[in-house]
């Protein structure tokens, strides 16, 4: 009679034995601790931003009538110790619309933008040509009726170890008169990555 189990079994087989126990058992203590969300797919947020203004005289060189600009921090809480937020999508619209008639002739210009908290000049182009950490960057005429600017962008933007985005927006060369209203409406689709 043999004095040992392994005695029976050849060793080939004992090994592949082995080797699912330790696959069963590893398995087991991984399932314990849950996958991080937002890692293996993306998560989603939506908001809301708007704002009034009638702006200021433009001083600069080359531009007139009036200009302003808000930036509104979105920060991210409860990201996993190690990651960082990547921005991959952004969809919704940003609205501007004067409170009330426009002069005649008048006219304005709105712009939206989405943000690093440290957007920089960019290694790949001249200075002041460009900036790194800018994900979305857009704009349009306004004119009596309103005006609109629709956003589905892929976006690449991996947000510093702050983990916060910047929603800008913007009006520029304003002769219209009037205050204007701004409103981004977004739904920012993202995931966690490793640091």
């Amino acid at each position: 009679m043999p004095k040992y189990i392994s005695d029976l079994i050849p060793p080939v087989i004992l090994a592949v034995i082995v080797l699912a126990g330790l696959e069963v058992i590893f398995a087991v203590a991984n399932a314990s601790s849950p996958p991080v969300p937002c890692t293996l797919s993306p998560c989603s947020l939506s908001l809301n931003i708007s704002w009034d203004t009638a702006g200021k005289p433009d001083t600069r060189p080359g531009t007139w009538g009036n200009t302003d600009s808000v930036s509104s921090e979105i920060p991210f809480v409860n990201v996993p110790a190690g990651y960082l937020v990547a921005i991959t999508h952004v969809s919704g619209d940003e609205i501007a619309a004067p409170h009330g008639a426009m002069a005649p002739n008048g006219m304005a210009y709105a712009l939206v933008g989405l943000t690093s908290t440290t957007p920089y000049q960019s290694p790949y182009v001249g200075p002041g040509l460009g900036s790194e950490g800018t994900f979305l960057y857009k704009q349009t005429p306004i004119s009596q009726g309103g005006a609109r600017i629709p956003i589905n962008e892929n976006v690449i933007g991996t947000l510093n170890a702050d983990n916060i985005a910047v929603v800008k927006q913007a009006m520029f060369l304003d002769t219209a008169g009037a205050s204007l209203h701004l409103e981004a409406t977004l739904v920012l689709q993202f995931e966690y990555v490793k640091q």
